[in-house]
């Protein structure tokens, strides 16, 4: 009898193996072209919503892991500058929703630069240089702390940025500082109310943010400006560089700059439901380059 439990145990544990090496699935995105890998349970979730379907030769991202060199050649055509720490694939979809995200506006002269508090101190720098260059008499650095800071400064965000800002050169009395703020909403409407309280017109206004947060701060202000029919007029801009320049010591890796694109994704699709801003398209190859991303393991933040 107890040859026979083994032996039945034994065929239990092949058909498991068995069942999960094969639960392992390749999906090809028809919108793009692009491999993704997962397991069944993955496919049945998405089939509907990305246009995924099975195939039965090896994906790209399968070959890779491998170590297979015939598949090495993940679009090896770069735009611009390597970005450090990923892999051609990752860096290729990374673009994409990057240039989604930033809006590269034209800067004309305001009335106050409004500097969004946020763990990246170039913001305050681009702000600073802003107003020196004389795009405004003012300068408003908005935040306390946030989920990128909590737990890391000991200071509010926007003291931290007006540091900066005077080792720069701009004069203390033309900064404003509002430290109360902990997320984007509460930065548009609090700056509202500290302009407001004292009496400094805002009929053009310049936000300077992380590039990846330009879409973002953009459809907020329009939800949470609270103007009463003053129609502001708003600019969104952040510190001059490309996505191979953002990775940086003291603001996170390539990995983290793709985890916060994800997330930042996320809310603009999902906070125009909850009242936070106003809806922006999603166009096709962002939503691709999300979805890749996804796949890929990268997890939004």
């Amino acid at each position: 009898m107890l040859t026979i439990l083994t032996k039945v145990q034994s065929r239990r544990s092949l058909v498991q193996e068995i069942s999960r090496i094969f639960a392992h699935v390749c999906f090809r995105n028809e919108v793009n072209g692009s491999w993704l890998t997962g397991n069944r349970s993955h496919l049945a979730a998405q089939r509907k919503t990305t246009g995924i379907r099975n195939v039965t030769t090896s994906c790209a991202l399968c070959a890779k892991r491998r170590g297979n060199p015939q598949k090495k050649e993940l679009s090896e055509k770069k735009t611009g500058q390597h970005v450090r720490g990923m892999d051609n694939e990752s860096e290729k979809w990374a673009r994409v929703l990057w240039d989604y995200l930033c809006l590269h506006q034209s800067l004309e002269k305001s009335d106050v630069i409004i500097g969004l508090g946020c763990h990246d101190v170039r913001v305050a720098e681009r702000s600073a240089d802003l107003f020196l260059e004389g795009l405004a008499p003012w300068l408003l650095f908005t935040g306390y702390l946030g989920n990128q800071t909590a737990g890391v400064w000991t200071r509010p965000e926007a003291d931290v940025f007006l540091d900066v800002a005077l080792r720069m050169g701009v004069p203390r009395g033309n900064i404003l500082l509002e430290t109360e703020a902990t997320n984007t909403g509460e930065n548009i409407r609090f700056s509202y109310r500290l302009l407001k309280e004292n009496n400094i017109p805002a009929r053009r206004v310049i936000l300077v943010q992380q590039p990846f947060m330009e879409r973002r701060v953009f459809a907020t202000f329009l939800r949470q400006w609270h103007d009463q029919g003053e129609h502001t007029h708003a600019i969104v801009t952040s510190p001059q560089m490309g996505i191979s320049a953002y990775p940086h010591p003291t603001v996170g890796t390539a990995t983290d700059l793709i985890t916060y694109m994800l997330g930042v994704l996320e809310r603009i699709r999902d906070y125009p439901q909850k009242g936070f801003q106003v809806e922006q398209e999603i166009t096709p190859s962002a939503l691709s380059a999300y979805q890749w991303l996804l796949y890929a393991g990268y997890i939004p933040k």
